[in-house]
């Protein structure tokens, strides 16, 4: 007589047995996603790290490595904070660069921190050449659509860089040294005018990709490259 009743008080308990079994593999695979994405994160930032060190060696220039902050505030696209200052031997002006290329410069430095404004920021101008040397003009930030590219204006009518070309810093200025690799060229810009053309540059480094920075100071003594494309591996030919 008791029979079903103990066979649904098992049943009960089954059931209560496999929802806490359930819970619990939920629990675990929950874990085990986040822990993948912290390695997935991790590995990603030692790639950048090993590319940093390789860079310092290759670079004649005497540099500062840093951590990029956010900057604490209202501020205008593209400006972060440096974990570098003066005490540091930072700059204002300085250049600021990963192992992919240039990322921006330094604009205000104070005793323990710098701020900084990167390739994304409205005030950003970079002269710039292509890497056959054949292409002069000026960058400068642009957005089209949702993506953010540089333009590289007041270039000259008889000079037609290919898709993707390389676009470096041709040096002219007191900021950024020729040679910095800045990105490739991807497209025309619709508002080219009847004396200049525009050309869409896609930068090398991504925002995402800011976390540790170098911040260039002035060449080491005795250093025979007369610009930093070499560090990058990057042949720079004389149109």
């Amino acid at each position: 007589m008791l029979y079903p009743f103990i066979a649904m008080q098992q049943g009960a308990v089954d059931r209560e047995g496999r929802l806490e079994d359930a819970a619990t593999i939920r629990a675990e695979r929950d874990s085990l996603a986040a822990f993948l994405v912290g390695q997935a994160n991790l590995a990603a930032e030692n790639r950048r790290l090993r590319g940093l060190l390789g860079m310092r060696e290759r670079l004649p220039n005497s540099f500062v490595a840093a951590e990029v902050m956010p900057f604490q505030g209202a501020a205008a696209p593209g400006i972060f904070m440096l974990t570098v200052g003066a005490e540091d031997g930072v700059r204002p002006g300085s250049a600021i660069v990963t192992a992919q290329g240039l990322v921006g410069s330094v604009r205000e430095v104070y005793r323990g921190y710098s701020i900084a404004g990167n390739w994304t920021n409205p005030d950003l101008r970079a002269s710039a050449v292509s890497e056959d040397g054949e292409t002069y003009g000026i960058l400068a930030p642009h957005k089209r659509g949702d993506e953010q590219l540089l333009a590289l204006t007041s270039t000259a009518l008889h000079t037609v860089p290919k898709p993707g070309t390389v676009i470096v810093t041709s040096g002219s200025g007191a900021t950024y040294p020729r040679g910095i690799p800045v990105g490739t060229v991807v497209d025309t810009a619709s508002e080219a005018s009847s004396w200049q053309r525009i050309y869409l540059v896609r930068p090398f480094v991504s925002p995402g990709e800011m976390a540790h920075v170098l911040v260039l100071g002035a060449p080491k003594e005795g250093a025979t490259e007369r610009d930093l494309a070499a560090a990058w591996g990057i042949r720079l030919r004389e149109g």
